[in-house]
């Protein structure tokens, strides 16, 4: 087909220059650029609720809101607790426990 020298002139380039600086705008005009686009970057919030979905964060969360439920209806009834003022602790601890870990999840994500 006549080689590397047809080739280079059917492209317009030159084997020693390269592109020659004014056919680089027709060029990028005709094949369009080369450069990848830029990557949306996630909102904090975004990576937040990416960390919270956690099958195991998710089955803590309900425990968390079924025992403080629980734990109130007993509080008002006064029924099995020896201390009801503070039985709401447990519930609450797990809430810390989750926010906590995903809030430090979502705090490495971002800084990566």
């Amino acid at each position: 087909m006549g080689g590397d020298d047809v080739i280079l002139e059917k492209v317009r380039s030159d084997r020693k220059r390269g592109i020659v600086s004014e056919n680089k705008l027709c060029r990028e005009e005709f094949y369009g650029h080369n450069r990848k686009p830029d990557a949306k970057l996630e909102t904090i919030w975004e990576i937040f609720l990416g960390a919270m979905d956690d099958f195991t964060l998710k089955i803590l969360l309900v425990a968390a809101i079924v025992s403080i439920s629980n734990i109130l209806s007993e509080v008002v009834e006064v029924l099995t607790s020896d201390h009801p003022e503070i039985a709401w602790i447990e519930g609450f601890a797990i809430l810390v426990a989750i926010f906590l870990s995903s809030g430090i999840t979502t705090l490495n994500d971002y800084q990566k």
